[in-house]
């Protein structure tokens, strides 16, 4: 192990119920010359006993411990004072790693100079390993940039990112307890470049102690003010937080929407339209009228057997998006 190694894995550990494999398939890359930043905080007893154990039989990984429980923000600033390495590797102690994940990603950092922040495609795992489905993520900055607005774009545990890029950033804002990496993208889309390689380098892990599916309404408020800061930044204009998250809403289309909701996000993504026009080239701007009329197709399957006025409404909204022309709110729309 030297003291300058090409990059530094980082992580922080507080449950330790799948740190093994995790470290397991990060020790096994087929890059050697890196080391792991693993900052304990505020780890039981028996995940304490594992790092060291790790940390022992390993040189490569180096352990700062934490007083107390400061969460993954403070956390990861705090491994990423200690980092070394041109570049950053993130890492979560419950997920697993391909062999040549940081193999990949060096390479295309050593033939792309202008590129700050990489992550990967991903496969989702459950509790016991078990496949549920795969990601191929937006490749380019550009699209990786407008889509933003509405959905993270950029794994966290499978993010590789120049060091002093997230230094000069001023690292993670502790501030955000949950959607920190989304928070710190949209701090750097504007100031370097992202991509993604499409091959599912990480199996990304969900189980019962998953921070996402449990963040609640406080959580859900400060990821909709990353949205909100992205789509003022791209309108240049202040916009409605209610408007956005009816706007991120839609064009997810995870959940059945009510018709005044999707009058309320139409309006912002109309709003979106109308700039993207003038600036954006036809293959983004394609992309995005044709993700709105599938999510309206969506929202009208759900809403036709409870909803069925409402679901007519949206109907002529979606065929109006497949076309290019947004044109009049669902309300007003011909029946």
């Amino acid at each position: 192990m030297t003291d300058d190694p090409s990059v530094s894995v980082l992580m922080s550990v507080r449950d330790g119920s799948f740190l093994a494999p995790a470290l397991d398939t990060l020790l096994v890359q087929t890059v050697r010359d890196f080391d792991v930043v693993l900052v304990d905080d505020g780890a039981d007893r028996e995940t304490k006993a594992l790092i060291a154990s790790y940390a022992e039989q390993e040189p490569r990984i180096r352990v700062f411990e934490n007083e107390r429980n400061l969460g993954l923000a403070a956390s990861l600033n705090r491994g990423l004072a200690e980092v070394r390495a041109p570049l950053v590797a993130r890492a979560d102690a419950d997920d697993l790693y391909h062999p040549e994940r940081l193999e990949r990603q060096l390479a295309e950092f050593e033939t792309r100079p202008n590129l700050g922040v990489l992550s990967c495609g991903y496969e989702r795992i459950d509790g016991e390993d078990r496949h549920l489905f795969s990601v191929k993520p937006a490749q380019g900055h550009d699209l990786i940039r407008f889509r933003s607005m509405f959905i993270n774009c950029v794994l966290h545990p499978g993010v590789m990112f120049r060091t002093e890029i997230v230094r000069d950033a001023g690292g993670y804002d502790e501030r955000f307890w949950t959607a920190q990496d989304s928070e710190l993208w949209s701090r750097l889309l504007a100031v370097t470049t992202f991509d993604n390689l499409t091959e599912p380098l990480v199996k990304w892990r969900r189980h019962g102690a998953s921070t996402l599916g449990s963040r609640g309404d406080e959580g859900k408020a400060l990821s909709n003010e990353v949205s909100v800061r992205l789509h003022e930044r791209y309108l240049g204009e202040p916009t409605d937080a209610d408007e956005v998250r009816a706007a991120v809403q839609l064009w997810r289309s995870f959940d059945r929407l009510d018709l005044r909701t999707v009058e309320l996000g139409l309006r912002g993504l109309r709003r979106v339209h109308s700039v993207a026009q003038k600036k954006e080239p036809p293959s983004i701007l394609r992309d995005f009228e044709r993700r709105i009329a599938t999510s309206l197709s969506r929202q009208t399957k759900r809403n036709v057997s409870q909803r069925p006025a409402d679901a007519g409404a949206m109907a002529p909204a979606a065929v109006r998006w497949f076309f290019g022309r947004p044109g009049l709110p669902a309300s007003e729309a011909p029946s």
